[in-house]
């Protein structure tokens, strides 16, 4: 009855998600002239010849850069070798001809889209145009209006681009006005940031109204503006030449799956719902594993999903391997000795924990995609294109979801085992004195170097590292919680044994907490934080639950030792700020947007309040909110560029309004909670060898209270920094934030536990 209770919620949450998806479609048809489906197509110039990466490796490697242009080539430089410099005499000519191949390219884009609008003309002219022809005449000449508006092409386009062609003559004056080795190289870094469209890297010796036009300047070049702000929109329109072909891709491929978007959804959980079934019944995950491949092979195939980076489809060669591989699963599985591997060893049947998990999680993993298209096409010009990025993560998080339920037990297994004899290296040695501790000492010293270690070899890798060190967390307490389970009963010690208890998972909280630390991503640290307290109070409560103490009394103390924990723990936050560092002045700034938020340095928590203040009741909905702000002015000053990922909330209450908002988060909390507590009514929570698969089953419940309590208190961080009642953290709230390693880190843990085997223990 779950099944079938499970399936028709499934198809009452995809029903309500392609509604909605509706609204948001149809708002795209009405875009303007400009709108950003096909402003990057109208844009595309005339392919560039050569990349021009000898001339930064000449830059890079045959001049003496200054320290103060150093660091600003130093991403460049590094992509570069000496062996690919030319003479640095050569540079200027060189230079010269990058610059006329973006102005032919400029005026070769113009030319062509004139002689596709000019035979239409005509015939419209003479009245014998087909009026389907007239459709095709009006996009080319808006797109032609476009591009010429875009490059600033004069009446004559094969002149072509007035800034470019204004920032190069300044940029040729101030060479030959050079008169020392710096300043030429400086002049000659200018040109070939222009060229190479990095308006990033220009410099100049110093700023505001004391730097003009050279003499001899013609008035339409003055009539730009600065020559700094002439500069720097000549280099942007270099960025669009060499990038043109590229966007243009990417712009098709966001039509494409803003049309395709809510049946990819549809079809993908589907497939999923059918899989997850299947793995439930299974008892050989070697049998289930590669028709799921050869599904997930062919679904990916006839998705035609698009390369986040370049627009273009996902290789073909992608899909057949994923085929191969369950193939060759299929293959090798017929081998009785492969089956024997604890990964793929037969195990129990499955049934749901709720059966509400699946539906559930497709609703929230839905909402999130929905947002984030939202955003892409009414945001941000920048982010126009994280919906397609977010896509790949949406459909990885749907294979993990369908397979991992069927490796379940056999992952539990490969854990357990290594646990254990990670668990028995750190035990005491024989005897007493230092020699019995030196083992255990060492070898968590070891630990403590391997994830710092790690830490600190991945300082650009927040995103990556803010999801691996958590995960690692889950899996120590996790693995702690079920070891310990069997003791809480044993009559030995008292406070003492509680204390001593604790030490092993207060180690490994701060070597965790430590390796945060150390990669700058003081998000998850609070996020961590918080959970730490949780975990602490809650073990003190279990383990005096366990010894016959009351549980008003266990309660009480394991909630005050949480308390004292979170606060001991949050002095500390404030003690850090007073901290030199610019890890410190950051979260000092955090902390000062709370307090005075229209009036901080950091002004991100302003805008998202302002947009809250002015939401309707029943929210803006899907493709009206005013992402940018009410007034017509250039750019996008409403809220913060990274809405997708940190301010997720904030994003769905100015959708949906105040009631849908809190409600879908009560249904959140409530369903991670639901989840974790029938997973663990389900076991007694402890090791027991002497059933099959009990060991397996308790460590997955633990598991899955951990994750529940993890999750839930990055939830809350993350909506209470969005309301101003915590300083903006940068986490991500799961399963609805944009954000791959976050999505596919728990989906990979909720596929694990949303199922429970049917072990009588």
């Amino acid at each position: 009855m779950s099944g079938v209770g499970e399936f028709v919620l499934l198809v009452v949450v995809l029903t309500a998600l392609v509604w909605q998806f509706q609204s948001l479609r149809s708002g795209a048809a009405d875009a303007p002239d400009d709108d950003r489906y096909r402003l990057d197509q109208a844009l595309q110039a005339a392919p560039l010849v050569g990349d021009g990466h000898a001339q930064v490796a000449t830059l890079c490697h045959m001049a003496s850069l200054p320290p103060r242009l150093r660091w600003r080539w130093a991403g460049a430089c590094a992509t570069t070798r000496a062996d690919q410099a030319g003479s640095l005499d050569a540079l200027p000519a060189a230079l010269q001809a990058d610059q006329a191949g973006l102005q032919q390219a400029i005026t070769a884009g113009a030319a062509g889209r004139l002689a596709r609008v000019a035979p239409l003309a005509k015939s419209l002219a003479e009245g014998v145009l087909p009026e389907a022809e007239q459709a095709t005449l009006a996009d080319t000449a808006r797109e032609l209006r476009t591009y010429r508006a875009r490059y600033q092409l004069g009446s004559d386009p094969s002149s072509g681009s007035l800034p470019l062609a204004c920032a190069w003559a300044e940029a040729l004056a101030a060479a030959r006005r050079a008169g020392s080795e710096p300043d030429h190289t400086l002049a000659l870094a200018n040109q070939l940031a222009i060229v190479r469209g990095a308006a990033v890297r220009l410099w100049w010796p110093s700023a505001g109204p004391t730097i003009d036009w050279s003499s001899g300047t013609t008035p339409e070049c003055r009539a730009l503006g600065p020559p700094q702000r002439t500069m720097a929109l000549a280099a942007d329109l270099a960025r669009q030449v060499r990038d043109g072909e590229r966007l243009a891709h990417k712009s098709a491929a966001m039509q494409i799956l803003t049309q395709r978007a809510p049946w990819l959804l549809v079809a993908w959980s589907l497939l999923t719902w059918v899989l997850v079934s299947l793995a439930r019944r299974t008892r050989r995950p070697l049998r289930f594993l590669p028709p799921a491949l050869l599904a997930w092979a062919a679904m990916g195939a006839a998705s035609g999903l698009a390369q986040p980076d370049a627009g273009a489809p996902i290789p073909w060669w992608v899909w057949v391997s994923l085929a191969a591989l369950g193939v060759v699963v299929s293959i090798v599985g017929r081998s009785a000795r492969f089956a024997l591997f604890a990964l793929f060893a037969p195990c129990a049947p499955q049934r749901s924990v709720v059966f509400f998990g699946l539906p559930l999680a497709v609703l929230f993993i839905g909402i999130g995609w929905w947002l984030v298209f939202d955003l892409a096409l009414n945001g941000h010009v920048l982010n126009r294109y994280i919906a397609l990025r977010h896509s790949l993560a949406v459909f990885g998080a749907m294979v993990l979801l369908s397979i991992l339920p069927a490796l379940s037990q056999g992952i539990a297994t490969v854990w357990l085992r290594w646990a254990s004899l990670v668990t028995n290296a750190l035990r005491p040695g024989r005897g007493s004195g230092v020699r019995a501790w030196l083992r255990p000492v060492l070898l968590w010293w070891l630990y403590a170097a391997v994830v710092l270690g790690f830490a600190l070899l991945t300082p650009g890798w927040r995103q990556l590292t803010g999801e691996l060190l958590p995960l690692l967390l889950l899996l120590g307490v996790s693995w702690f919680f079920l070891l310990r389970a069997a003791l809480w009963t044993r009559p030995q010690g008292g406070a003492g044994w509680l204390a001593t208890s604790m030490l092993p998972l207060l180690v490994h909280l701060v070597v965790v907490l430590a390796a945060l630390v150390l990669t700058d991503d003081l998000g998850p640290t609070l996020v961590v934080l918080f959970a730490c307290a949780i975990y602490a109070g809650a073990f003190a409560a279990q383990g005096l639950l366990g010894r016959g103490a009351r549980w008003p009394l266990a309660a009480g103390i394991g909630i005050l030792a949480a308390v004292l924990l979170a606060g001991a723990l949050l002095a500390g936050l404030f003690a850090f700020t007073k901290l030199p560092g610019s890890g410190a002045e950051r979260v000092a700034q955090r902390l000062d947007a709370v307090t005075n938020p229209f009036s901080a340095e950091n002004d991100q928590l302003a805008h998202v309040l302002w947009l809250g203040q002015h939401t309707p009741p029943s929210g803006y909905g899907l493709g009206a909110v005013p992402w940018c702000g009410s007034l017509p002015v250039a750019g996008c000053p409403g809220i913060p560029a990274q809405a997708q990922s940190d301010y997720s909330f904030a994003v769905l209450h100015a959708v949906a309004g105040h009631t849908v908002s809190f409600g879908l988060l009560a249904a959140y909390l409530l369903w991670l909670g639901l989840l974790a507590v029938r997973q663990a009514a389900q076991t007694r929570g402890r090791l027991n060898p002497g059933t099959s698969g009990a060991s397996q089953s308790a460590w997955l419940a633990w598991l899955c209270v951990c994750w529940a309590v993890l999750t839930m208190v990055q939830t809350l961080v993350t909506v209470a920094g969005n309301l101003g009642a915590l300083p903006l953290t940068g986490v991500t709230w799961p399963f609805v934030s944009f954000g791959l390693w976050s999505l596919l880190r728990n989906t990979l843990v909720l596929g694990l536990v949303m199922n429970r085997p049917e072990i009588a223990e």
